[in-house]
């Protein structure tokens, strides 16, 4: 719609700001841009605080779990001041993309892949081993993070197509879960038991959904999706 108004728009990025100072009158122009601010404001106070938790408590309690309340309360702010000095580092990098939005799928099409195959291969087999999910992520997403710099960042024109990259990147990352965890011994199947995918799962969630309407049933919807999604894909391919 707005390519329709504004024809000759120099980048899709400004489509929002443009109709939000054309169309909008004035109060309802500052409420809408007070939302925004509010979102990401939210946004970014959301992360910090992912990353700050991250640190404090997957690596300093874990390494040293006699640190103290006040130290680890230190270490979150320490980790959260690095985290804007690398984001505000990193910021300039994202100009080089012609829109926010393909950055945004290129960046995760290159580190999302790995961490959807840990989660994907561990629900559906019992043979996975947490060595392997951590290795897999530990080698995989560094490297992944690699060649985002090396194929869409430093070039002036990406080597690599960003869905490709998602590809090799989950196929390979399958197949270093399958064989590190076949390579080592079986996890505790009293461990992995209520992780992993049962068929009895299915069965228990298809007698919770009978009688449920059509529009309600999570099932109908989820098929509707994939079907809506593949017939957009082949439309615009």
């Amino acid at each position: 719609m707005a390519l329709s108004l504004y024809p000759n728009l120099e980048s899709p990025d400004t489509v929002f700001p443009t109709l939000v100072f054309d169309l909008l009158p004035v109060g309802l122009r500052g409420l809408i841009l007070a939302a925004v601010i509010a979102a990401i404001t939210s946004t970014v106070d959301s992360i910090l605080n992912s990353a700050s938790t991250i640190v404090t408590m997957d690596f300093v309690k874990t390494l040293r779990p006699n640190t103290s309340q006040r130290g680890l309360v230190l270490t979150g702010r320490v980790a959260t001041v690095v985290a804007l000095v690398v984001a505000i580092i990193w910021a300039p990098f994202i100009a080089q993309f012609d829109t926010l939005y393909n950055y945004l799928q290129s960046v995760l099409s290159f580190l999302v892949p790995p961490v959807v195959a840990v989660f994907l291969v561990g629900i559906a087999s019992k043979r996975i081993s947490a060595t392997a999910a951590f290795l897999t992520l530990v080698i995989m997403q560094p490297l992944g993070l690699l060649m985002f710099i090396l194929t869409q960042v430093l070039p002036e024109e990406p080597s690599i197509q960003f869905l490709y990259a998602a590809g090799i990147s989950t196929a390979a990352s399958i197949l270093l879960l399958v064989v590190i965890s076949l390579l080592g011994p079986s996890p505790d199947e009293s461990k992995t038991a209520e992780l992993t995918w049962k068929s009895d799962y299915w069965t228990e969630e298809s007698q919770a959904l009978q009688g449920t309407a059509v529009w309600a049933n999570y099932r109908v919807l989820s098929i509707v999706l994939l079907v809506t999604t593949a017939v957009i894909v082949v439309i615009w391919a």
